[in-house]
């Protein structure tokens, strides 16, 4: 586990958001990591030594960035009660904490249940909200259906996206189990087994030797 973790709390109770400590017997089993590219924003939210004990017992959820926001929206959405965000995570203006932690990165990375890795441009708007204009809308009744003007392209909106411009998200992304990538046009499911998107069911199959491919594989 990494050193710090964020509690995200639920919808329910969201005043549960704070700073968590990790590490060896801390009985946290799951967590999701942000893979991201700096900006403003996350300065502003940098966890300091100044604030660091009050981010333990409290954290101001308006107080961040929407893209942090939008983390912690879909990791509870997705029942997992803790986040991994490098800049809240580490204390930045700790030069011992902060080589201690880059030491960790490769694990921190291995071991997260799944890796959100946000890619369009605007980071600041966070990513959740997508242009209306890349979809049309089908029928006027509820549950609406939509068809995308955008094909899937994973190449186009991750491998040659903004984020894949940073040298450090090789190794996130290498290392990571599971990768949720949220892109402009599309959202596209990343792991062992293949990728996945919304227009499409499977748009890439990684084949496994028969007597390595089990069920398990499918659920671990």
């Amino acid at each position: 586990m990494p050193n710090r973790i964020i509690d995200v709390g639920t919808a329910a109770d969201p005043t549960r958001l704070r700073l968590h400590k990790g590490g060896f017997n801390c009985g946290i089993s799951n967590y999701a990591a942000l893979s991201h590219r700096w900006n403003a924003g996350s300065k502003v939210c940098e966890t300091t030594i100044a604030n660091y004990p009050a981010r333990l017992q409290y954290i101001g959820f308006d107080s961040l960035t929407k893209t942090f926001q939008d983390a912690i929206i879909v990791a509870r959405q997705l029942g997992i009660q803790y986040l991994w965000i490098d800049s809240l995570c580490i204390i930045q203006d700790d030069a011992e904490d902060w080589m201690e932690e880059a030491l960790n990165m490769q694990f921190i990375y291995s071991m997260a249940f799944c890796t959100f890795a946000v890619t369009p441009s605007e980071y600041s708007d966070g990513f959740l909200r997508r242009s209306p204009t890349h979809f049309v809308k089908l029928g006027d009744k509820t549950p609406y259906a939509f068809i995308s003007k955008t094909s899937a392209s994973f190449e186009r909106d991750v491998e040659e996206g903004q984020l894949s411009t940073r040298g450090w998200i090789l190794q996130e992304r290498a290392l990571s189990r599971r990768t949720i990538h949220f892109t402009e046009t599309q959202t596209y499911f990343e792991c062992g087994i293949g990728i996945f998107c919304e227009t499409d069911e499977q748009i890439r199959y990684v084949s496994y030797e028969p007597a390595l491919y089990t069920a398990s594989m499918l659920t671990s």
